[in-house]
């Protein structure tokens, strides 16, 4: 062959090539390319995504599972939440009923003693008061003479009528070791709350919330529906606050040193926040000497249960608990004019609070609790799960911020509870 021939046998060779690889399409010629599954390849790379399949069908069937579950809970919890409160009314105003024939009964002068050999038993006719004290000591007869209060309307039980209990002391150091080992507290919540808003309006918000708590005197109250913050009550060391984070998103704050039962009621809220750290029972009671120490009585009728009142913030508080790890199962703010719970609380179900790190028992605290505000007839319940100390979350300062909160929520009007009646957010900003 000459050698001329050469690059023209290779443009020939690399034409035919050219024409074989065309072979390989849809109704292309013989060699390799006719067999080759072509045709499938490029099917499979351009069917479009689907979700048809039985993997995303399991997918959604699992989701719409979670989304029924979840819906059952919050029914379940809506309705336990609406049955406890009727269970609490029920209870209020049976514990009215007895309230008042109590007090029909010492208006006709039947009486019991506050002392003697058998709890209740009243003393022998022209017994003297010297010849009560040689029988039954004379700290009895002191206790008989002072420590007399009647039982109000509401049904409070007072700390006289039964006999005598542990001393005060022995009750704060079993109380004050429980709470002292209660720092931080944060547990899951159902909230239900009855009011009267600021308003006049007639309101019932139930939803899940969020308790979060930092001793000694800053808590963090919300109240969520449909994953949106709807309520949330607070405090720190200073101040108090309740945010409407409704469609009003109207915030109300006040000092401590300046709250009033006025305010409190005006809010519709069954207690100031910061009372609300005493009447879930996990504040300090305060060690006490001398004359200021409560008598510690016996509950007439229930040898498990012991109360005594005590002077706190210028309120008289009644407490009532189990006479053996002194855990309280009932907290009042007393009327000392006439004698009745302004505000009762309700504790049950006790549960511990895991505290992180820490082995062995851990502190316990109540799961159920119902507080009531006679005056103005609110209500609030709390059913708590999932109870610790915050674990890794460490209850940021956040949630105790005022202003860092009202921003969060939207608040678009700030009311002062201890100066002028309200004023606009911005203008606060701008003091």
């Amino acid at each position: 062959m000459k050698r001329g021939a050469w690059p023209v046998l290779g443009v020939l060779v690399f034409a035919s090539l050219q024409a074989g690889c065309a072979g390989d399409g849809p109704g292309g010629g013989g060699g390799a390319g006719a067999d080759a599954p072509a045709p499938a390849r490029t099917y499979e790379r351009s069917r479009p995504i689907t979700t048809s399949g039985p993997v995303f069908a399991s997918g959604r069937a699992a989701a719409a599972q979670r989304a029924r579950e979840k819906a059952q809970r919050e029914a379940e919890a809506r309705a336990r939440a609406q049955a406890e409160a009727e269970a609490f009314e029920r209870a209020q105003q049976e514990a009215a009923r007895r309230g008042a024939r109590e007090k029909d009964r010492q208006a006709r002068g039947d009486v019991r003693g506050t002392a003697g050999p058998a709890a209740g038993a009243r003393p022998a006719s022209g017994e003297t008061a010297s010849a009560e004290t040689a029988r039954t000591g004379p700290a009895s007869a002191e206790t008989a003479r002072t420590e007399t209060t009647s039982t109000g309307t509401s049904g409070a039980k007072a700390p006289s009528g039964g006999a005598a209990g542990p001393t005060y002391a022995q009750v704060v150091k079993a109380w004050n070791e429980r709470t002292g080992r209660l720092q931080k507290v944060r547990g899951s919540a159902v909230v239900s709350v009855r009011f009267t808003d600021a308003d006049g309006d007639r309101r019932w918000e139930q939803g899940e919330g969020v308790l979060q708590v930092v001793q000694p005197g800053k808590l963090a109250l919300s109240v969520t529906k449909v994953s949106e913050t709807i309520l949330w009550i607070g405090c720190d060391a200073r101040r108090y606050w309740i945010i409407d984070a409704t469609k009003n998103r109207r915030a109300y704050v006040g000092a401590h040193e300046a709250v009033t039962r006025e305010k409190i009621e005006k809010l519709g809220m069954p207690a100031a926040p910061r009372d609300l750290l005493m009447l879930t029972g996990i504040a300090a009671l305060p060690e006490l000497a001398g004359r200021g120490v409560p008598a510690v009585r016996s509950v007439p009728g229930d040898a498990g249960t012991v109360t005594f009142d005590l002077k706190r913030d210028g309120a008289l508080w009644r407490f009532t608990a189990d006479a053996e790890y002194f855990e309280p199962t009932r907290i009042e703010i007393i009327d000392e004019r006439s004698g009745e719970a302004v505000v009762a609380a309700e504790l049950s179900e006790y549960e511990q609070v895991k505290l992180q790190g820490v082995g062995g028992f851990y502190p316990r605290m109540a799961s159920r609790i119902r507080l009531a505000h006679a005056p103005s007839g609110s209500d609030m319940g709390l059913s708590l799960s999932e109870l610790s100390d915050g674990g890794k979350r460490r209850l940021p300062a956040e949630l105790f911020d005022f202003e860092g909160l009202a921003e969060k929520l939207g608040v678009k009007e700030v009311v002062d509870l201890d100066s002028q009646p309200s004023m606009r957010a911005t203008d606060a900003e701008a003091e």
